[in-house]
């Protein structure tokens, strides 16, 4: 009893230390390498990690929380070249970075607007009416025919004249 005791807190004990592995962050800002002025919505990818993030309106980003170790980072947008940093060593303190990055022209082309010569007519709506038994006995000069109902109503046209047999 006294060994699974011992065995119980031996386990507690290695458990402790593994969970209690130090977080950090990699914080920084992305500039302009002319203006010298934060880009917003740049790509930060943690190479080896698959994580990211994006940085804010002021250039500023922060990575998700990262175990202790080197790293490298990845910064990419449109309209510049991508960046790979230097390897960084993640130990005991967050680290504060700055990421320049220089503009490319290439990747920027310009785009043809024009305009269509066809026009696409606005189609009217279709509309629905039903013709009960009541309208159709109660129509003047219709002597209970559908065909010469439906012709006194709007927009409706027939092509061929309507005879009378008899």
């Amino acid at each position: 009893m006294k060994r699974l005791f011992l065995l119980g807190i031996f386990l507690v004990i290695c458990f402790l230390n593994v969970a209690a592995q130090p977080i950090h962050y990699i914080k920084g800002v992305v500039i302009d390498k002319m203006t010298r002025k934060p880009l917003e919505f740049v790509n930060i990818l943690v190479q080896g990690t698959g994580s990211g993030s994006v940085t804010d309106e002021t250039g500023r980003f922060t990575s998700p929380q990262l175990k202790p170790g080197i790293y490298r980072l990845q910064a990419s947008a449109i309209g510049y070249r991508t960046v790979i940093t230097p390897e960084y060593i993640l130990s005991t303190k967050d680290l504060h970075i700055t990421i320049e990055m220089e503009e490319s022209p290439t990747e920027l082309t310009g785009v043809t607007v024009t305009a269509s010569p066809f026009r696409r007519v606005t189609e009217t709506p279709v509309s629905l009416r039903i013709i009960g038994l009541q309208e159709i006995e109660k129509s003047p000069g219709a002597n209970r025919d559908i065909s010469r109902i439906v012709q006194s109503y709007p927009g409706v046209a027939s092509r061929l004249p309507v005879t009378e047999t008899t």
